[in-house]
């Protein structure tokens, strides 16, 4: 019984840092991060400013719900 409550609780370890890595991807892209990933073109002063930036995170940011007491890793990221 033991061994399964410790599976048990290390599957919802493993899916939080999950989550929370891939929020993190989503993350680094909308910051076009790193800059090499991206061509000139989705980078350039004319199309990319700090105010597109600013909306586009704040609209990620508006999905990002996770359960702020069970979630640890994703509350983390949530807050930073």
């Amino acid at each position: 019984m033991e061994a399964m409550a410790a599976y048990a609780a290390a599957e919802n370890i493993t899916a939080n840092v999950k989550a929370a890595h891939t929020w993190l991807l989503c993350i680094a892209k909308y910051l076009r991060y790193p800059l090499s990933s991206f061509s000139a073109s989705d980078t350039s002063e004319t199309s990319l400013t700090r105010e597109t930036v600013k909306q586009e995170m704040e609209e990620l940011l508006q999905q990002l719900r996770p359960d702020l007491k069970r979630r640890p890793a994703q509350a983390a990221l949530y807050h930073a």
